[in-house]
């Protein structure tokens, strides 16, 4: 998915009707822990999996999905 359309309530809905969402996901968006969008770490909801990824100095990549959910 494009990170302009990844968010948490897109990926719930998609995991609603059976289908499985990866895709990046903008750090200022509301459903963004503030924890995740500065360092590496990851957040685990009951359905979706949310990783912060640090390719470089000064650059974070937010990647949000719901493969493992099931």
């Amino acid at each position: 998915m494009d990170r302009y359309f990844t968010s948490y309530y897109i990926v719930q809905h998609f995991l609603d009707h059976g289908l499985t969402a990866f895709g990046t996901v903008f750090a200022h968006r509301r459903d963004v822990p503030a924890c995740l969008r500065k360092a590496a770490r990851r957040d685990f909801l009951p359905d979706i999996t949310l990783i912060s990824y640090v390719p470089r100095k000064k650059s974070n990549v937010l990647l949000m999905t719901s493969c493992d959910a099931k």
